[in-house]
């Protein structure tokens, strides 16, 4: 099976080839499609000599099916297939020649798929783009196919499935398509699928999904896809993620690098086998292999292989899977088998997967014999290569032991994980790396059901419920922990949504945040616990459309605690929550202690004998305690220090069935708002009051967001047909590109490291250059040192050149080093460089800052080092402290703002940008926020405020910086149910959805 690939060590290839890689800029491919057609023509194909389709004809060199004007295109000719009224649409059987070809570009709604194709003896040679499916005007209905059934397309570019909302098709089925620069699946937000069942796809450059939104998939049978270049990984993630299958399935895709089949051409070949290998195992024979150990032991395992064990017997071994990426142990269908792992030693990982992305599918996993009562490091699952998944199975763990269910595993989907002490460990510290849990019933876990330690993650669609033991205390189904490093830099940031937690065995909370960091919860049900619901110790807490029930006599739903005021105050906003507290008398639904905290609650129902106890002044900035209704029944008073008054107050929100239903004998209407409860209808200012989340009798129909009454009826389609095609979307300004490095002259020989890179214009001082500044200050700042040089390329189009740029012939290398010396815990290492601009830039109309960016190999990892922009002001002042012979610049003291981001050890080796959001800029300097008149950019490196330290050193190449403005949108208009910023057919879908419904 191994033989299938031709280059097996890839992580020994991946290392070679990476400082030669360039990744080549796709927004300039892009920008040439939109920049519009400025040719003689653009006749559309009509494919009859009349409206009614008489005279019908699929000849593309039939003059009387073309209009505006009635020629075959030309090379000078923008063609558009749009009005077929019936497939087959044109048929290209000569040789047809133009510039650009859109298949379904509507300039209103479109009589359906249009469909071109090339066949035997055909030739199109298309001078600019292919687009197949335009869209980007709201309207569903660009759908553009190119079927390829013999002959030979080629385009420089060729996009499928070009904007949102429409649908790109590529179907070969025989012959040759050619993409000399750029083929597009999904480009802009569209859906583009391509489908080879035969034939070649040959190309240059590709981008899936080049941006969010938008679906790209391709399946190959017969035909074959051939990359230039090394693209092994990138392709290899896409079958990852099931955007590249073969028969359908990932696991039958086979990706071949070639070395050479051309001079100083390399490539990698995509086709696909109909029957993957799969190692099969069988306990009573009839398979490869008898046990799944000795699957795993297969010297011949590949990138992709499957091993699937097609029975429903009992395997009792302990796995170790090999260190083959990509590896996947599943079922086989309609097959259920048992994994049955045994031993006591507390740091025994039983079934350990060593490689990246290897997947475990389909089986009962369980304990058997003694196991480790010792707290230590067993796992049932652990992951040690990363990014592995963990489906459709069912682990159970030793009644008493320690031993925690799944540990360091990426991805866990319809998964039930009990009897563990911890169902999962989430504990990898990279800003980079998300964890997805989805699908999944953690329960009767001994200590906890889910703990998240400094990492990132996703819980979607799970039931956590009965951590703990009766004996035991501290018990909570989430706990987020920051146990290994310092508060200052935890990085954990979590996401709960769509999810129930609730019913605490023995003394414990169902979420205990003790991390700094942020925690959202949305659309959740959190009840049941025998303390608090949820205690936050620090970090912020974003809680939104939930339903939170304590009944309990201790603890309240949500106390933010601080521990005793040990870990730093609480952030916690609170919105669109229905919360019920406890009804003992000395408790309450949102409580703190903590003086320096920030409590927002807004739009929020608090019931129960007690409603919010805060010690700290509710008018304090970010704090503040607002239901934004009008009816007294539904807006608590505040007395005292930001108490809410108890008992038989009128104006304290009971319990009342009119607003929340309480049937404890149905857990699916639990704690729900009734349907024509007044907190769901909107007051005078647009406002809603109480959870919109997962509940039942309640629903927020189209029609009152329409006329303001519930129903779907003839006078909400009033409104909405008065306000069609309304549009309040604000279209992008062109980006401004403030460098590129390609007028700059060389400081000397190309490559050759200077102290200052040459200016752009002879006798004009330097543009760039390197900061001396020195910085006294308790505890010290430590100058490092940077030099910059000019990397001027012999050829651009060479991608095993040292001085590659990412576009053009020349880029600039800055090598930097801010060990800090000595190394003291308190001191901060840092080195700056800065650009004067030719003339003060206003950035008040953009979106964000984007620079191409190489960082090389070994460059100071991110924990260490970050790197930083300051946008400086006041062109023309004098820097105090600089000592060059040149005294005119920026004012190093006038920083308008600065920008914290960017690992100086992403991307090794390949150009990506780094984008400077100006919506989230940080760090003000003498509160200095203006960006109106910009003269000057500072780039610095710095190590982290808290070691580690020794590593503060490496080299990065910088180009294409530019200024980007986003889509934007100035409001929803009335009638825009989706949300999108106009109102077109998909409103009007939503809206019939709900047609006379809700009276």
């Amino acid at each position: 099976m191994a033989a299938k690939y031709l280059f097996q060590n890839q992580n020994e290839h991946k290392e070679e080839k990476a400082m030669n890689k360039k990744v080549l800029l796709l927004v300039v491919t892009a920008m040439m499609v939109i920049a519009g057609n400025v040719w003689a023509a653009e006749p559309e194909w009509f494919g009859s000599l009349d409206p009614n389709g008489a005279g019908q004809s699929t000849n593309w060199f039939n003059a009387a099916m073309w209009r505006n004007p009635s020629t075959v295109p030309t090379v000078l000719d923008k063609a558009k297939v749009n009005l077929v009224w019936g497939n087959p649409g044109p048929v290209i059987n000569g040789v047809a020649d133009v510039n650009q070809l859109y298949v379904a570009e509507s300039n209103g709604v479109l009589p359906g798929a249009q469909t071109l194709e090339v066949t035997t003896g055909g030739v199109l040679d298309v001078n600019q783009e292919i687009v197949l499916g335009f869209g980007g005007n709201g309207i569903d209905f660009d759908d553009g196919k190119l079927l390829v059934t013999g002959g030979t397309v080629d385009c420089n570019h060729l996009f499928v499935g070009y904007n949102s909302g429409a649908t790109g098709r590529l179907q070969i089925d025989s012959g040759t398509v050619n993409v000399g620069q750029m083929f597009g699946l999904s480009w802009n937000g569209g859906d583009g699928y391509a489908q080879l069942n035969g034939g070649t796809l040959h190309t240059e450059q590709f981008a899936f999904e080049n941006v969010a939104g938008g679906t790209a998939s391709m399946n190959i049978t017969a035909g074959q896809w051939i990359q230039n270049h090394f693209w092994w990984d990138e392709i290899k993630s896409l079958v990852w993620y099931g955007k590249i299958t073969g028969y359908g399935q990932r696991a039958n895709v086979v990706v071949t690098w070639v070395p050479n089949p051309d001079p100083n051409l390399e490539r990698t070949i995509v086709t696909a086998l109909a029957t993957p290998d799969i190692v099969t195992v069988k306990k009573l024979g009839g398979g490869d292999y008898t046990t799944i150990q000795a699957a795993l032991n297969d010297p011949c395992l590949a990138w992709f292989d499957v091993i699937e064990v097609q029975d429903d017997a009992t395997y009792t071994e302990n796995l170790v899977f090999p260190d083959v990426n990509y590896l996947t142990l599943q079922a086989g269908d309609g097959f259920s088998p048992t994994i049955t792992v045994s031993g006591s030693d507390p740091n025994m990982h039983y079934i350990h997967m060593k490689a990246s992305r290897q997947t475990i599918q389909g089986f009962n996993i369980n304990f058997s014999g003694s196991a480790s009562t010792l707290d230590s490091n067993s796992v049932m699952v652990l992951s040690q290569g990363g990014a592995s998944t963990v489906r459709d199975c069912n682990i159970t763990g030793p009644d008493m032991g320690w031993i925690r269910g799944i540990a360091a595993v990426a991805t866990i989907e319809d998964t039930e994980i009990s009897n563990c002490r911890e169902g999962v460990l989430c504990d990898i510290n990279e800003p980079n790396f998300l964890y997805s849990i989805s699908g999944c019933h953690l329960h009767d876990n001994r200590f906890r059901g889910m703990v998240f330690s400094d990492c990132n993650a996703v819980v979607d669609d799970c039931v956590l419920e009965k951590s703990g033991t009766p004996s035991t205390v501290a018990n909570t189904n989430i706990l987020t922990a920051e146990p290994n490093i310092p508060p200052s830099k935890s990085s954990l940031n979590l996401l709960v949504k769509n999810s129930t937690i609730r019913d605490i065995i023995g003394t414990g909370r169902n979420l205990t945040l003790e991390s700094k960091g942020t925690v959202t919860v949305e659309d959740c049900i959190i009840m049941g616990a025998t303390y608090d619901e949820i205690l936050q110790y620090q970090g912020t807490l974003n809680l939104s459309h939930c339903i939170l029930k304590n009944n309990t006599t201790i603890g309240a739903c949500v106390n933010a605690n601080n521990d005793a005021g040990t870990k730093g105050g609480c952030i916690t906003n609170i919105d669109h929550c229905s919360i019920e507290g406890s009804s003992a008398s000395a408790q309450w639904a949102v409580y703190t202690l903590d003086a320096n905290a920030h409590m927002a609650v807004k739009n929020s129902i608090l019931t129960g004998p007690q409603g919010l106890f805060a010690a700290i002044p509710l008018t304090a900035p970010g704090s503040y305690f607002t239901s934004n209704w009008n009816d007294n029944d539904c807006n608590a008073p505040l007395e005292g220090n930001g108490r809410v008054v108890a008992g038989a107050n009128d104006l304290v929100p009971g319990v009342d069935p009119f607003y929340i239903q309480t049937d404890d004998a149905n857990l699916d209407t639990f704690f729900a708002l009734q349907p024509y409860s007044p907190v769901v209808n909107a007051d005078e200012d647009g406002n809603y009051m109480g959870s919109q989340g997962p509940m039942t009798g309640y629903e927020k129909w189209p029609g009152s967001l329409l006329d303001g009454v519930y129903g779907s009826d003839f006078k909400d389609f009033a409104v909405l047909a008065s306000h069609w095609l309304d549009n309040n979307s604000i279209p992008g300004i062109p980006q401004v590109v403030l460098e590129t490095f390609e007028s700059y002259t060389a400081t000397g020989a190309p490559g050759v490291v200077g102290t200052l890179l040459g200016p752009r214009v002879a006798g004009k001082p330097n543009a760039w250059r390197v900061l001396p500044w020195t910085y006294t200050a308790t505890p010290p700042w430590y100058r490092g040192s940077s030099t910059l040089s000019l990397l001027i390329t012999s050829d651009p189009n060479d991608p095993n050149d040292p001085n590659d740029p990412n576009s053009g012939w020349k880029a600039m290398r800055w090598v930097y080093d801010v060990n800090a010396v000595p190394p003291d815990i308190n001191g901060v290492g840092f080195t700056e460089i800065l650009v004067v601009l030719p003339a003060e830039v206003n950035f008040v109309p953009y979106n964000e800052l984007r620079l191409s960016l190489k960082r090389h190999a070994g460059n100071s990892p991110d924990y260490e080092t970050y790197m930083y922009a300051k946008f400086l002001n006041n062109i023309y002042g004098t820097w105090p402290g600089y000592t060059g012979s040149d005294k005119t610049g920026p004012d190093k003291w006038d920083v308008a703002n600065s920008v914290i981001g960017g690992s100086t050890a992403s991307h090794p080796d390949e150009y990506y940008d780094w984008t400077i959001n100006f919506d989230d800029l940080v760090g003000f300097t003498y509160g200095h926020t203006d960006l109106k008149h910009v003269g000057a950019i500072m780039f610095g490196i710095r190590t982290q405020s808290e070691g580690p330290y020794g590593l503060g050193q490496g080299t990065i190449d910088v180009d294409d910086i530019r200024l980007i403005d986003r889509p934007g949108c100035s409001g929803n208009p009335v009638g825009d149910l989706n949300g999108n910023c106009e109102v077109t057919f998909e409103d009007v879908k939503i809206f019939t959805d709900y047609w006379l419904e809700g009276k």
